[in-house]
């Protein structure tokens, strides 16, 4: 049997050492390949190499100890810790398979992902060359400026900077200190935040994430659910949304943290270590101030009292808490008070009722 004069050709060439040997590859144009070692085998057009191997097809580079170019099947398949190098981008892990034509990276075995300080890790990771999107599964985590995304599988659009998880989704933003004179907003900065939910879409250039389906969002001293919720850091709020329900198990990290005085009294320390419970339809907090106005069938529970009305805005700084819209208030004593409007304040323990005020209370006697 004759050998065709371009195997002839191919095998004189790669029995030299292999250095910068070019190589064909239908419809995606010449590549260079380098390594200690090259064999070629021309029935079935592939290429063998071996020992710190580079090869480079067009804007990519991938680096092994071991590598398999077949050009006839267009794919390219890498073992023992492989690198993928892409303008910025660089993609690491135990074994790789490169379709060429589709330029699909599809690699396995601890896989890392950096670009711009954004890092990737999976299991399993897929990198589309050309549309810069990023499918992970298996342990899948994102980490951008101390900010984590896990969850159990992601789509990823590196140009756009956002990221897809599904399959219990965290979203952990860690505590830090708050570059502000405002002492509760120090306060809260030092609290890490975390984000669960069914899917949640971050924007980590922006710090904007936005959950759906059985949201929780968490601190050391609060809960809070929703059917959805929008973190923003550009815009400077968190909204929720969809049967909102927040829990303040104590206000004592108010007086630890130094935002407000002891408690004054035995009653007024019961009521600072008692939780409160808040419900809305809305709930919507400014992160630079961190007043917050919730809204539509608004209930606030703590130790038997019990405020209700259609609309609830606290203002930190006076440390008010304004209720409007059919409001109620009902005392542990069974003492209740209707009015249009009220007014709490919150330091001086008054409140300040207008509007069709209407109130009954419990007259004691006197010794």
């Amino acid at each position: 049997m004759r050998i065709p004069a371009a195997a002839v050709f191919a095998l004189l060439i790669l029995s030299a050492p292999a250095v910068g040997q070019r190589l064909e590859v239908p419809e995606a144009g010449p590549g260079r390949l380098r390594a200690e070692r090259v064999r070629y085998d021309a029935r079935t057009q592939t290429f063998h190499a071996e020992g710190n191997v580079i090869l480079s097809l067009g804007d990519i580079i991938v680096e092994a100890p071991r590598l398999r170019v077949d050009q006839r099947r267009r794919t390219v398949v890498a073992e023992g810790g492989v690198v993928v190098r892409r303008a910025g981008t660089v993609l690491r892990g135990h074994a790789l398979l490169y379709e060429i034509v589709p330029r699909l990276a599809h690699v396995s075995g601890e896989v890392r992902l950096e670009q711009d300080g954004t890092v990737v890790t999976a299991g399993r990771m897929t990198l589309n060359i050309g549309t810069q999107t990023v499918e992970a599964r298996d342990g899948m985590r994102l980490t951008r400026d101390g900010t984590t995304v896990t969850g159990e599988e992601m789509v990823a659009h590196l140009a756009a900077r956002r990221a897809e998880v599904t399959g219990h989704a965290v979203l952990v933003r860690p505590a830090g200190p708050a570059s502000t004179p405002d002492r509760t907003a120090r306060v809260l900065a030092a609290q890490e935040t975390k984000i669960t939910a069914e899917r949640l879409r971050f924007q980590w250039d922006a710090n904007e994430a936005e959950a759906e389906g059985t949201v929780v969002v968490t601190q050391p001293e609060r809960t809070a659910r929703a059917g959805r919720a929008v973190y923003s850091e550009a815009r400077g709020v968190l909204e929720l949304v969809e049967s909102v329900e927040i829990e303040q198990r104590s206000g004592e990290w108010l007086v630890e943290g130094g935002v407000v005085g002891p408690p004054r009294d035995a009653d007024s320390a019961k009521a600072l270590s008692a939780p409160v419970r808040l419900r809305s339809d809305r709930l919507v907090v400014h992160l630079s101030t961190r007043d917050m106005q919730a809204d539509g069938r608004v209930r606030v529970e703590q130790e038997g009292r019990l405020a209700t009305g259609d609309r609830a805005i606290y203002t930190r700084r006076d440390q008010t808490i304004i209720l409007t819209g059919s409001v109620r208030l009902r005392e542990t004593d069974g003492s209740w008070l209707r009015a249009d409007r009220v007014i709490i304040a919150i330091a001086d323990e008054t409140f300040e009722a207008t509007g069709n005020v209407e109130t009954e209370f419990s007259v004691t006697r006197g010794k």
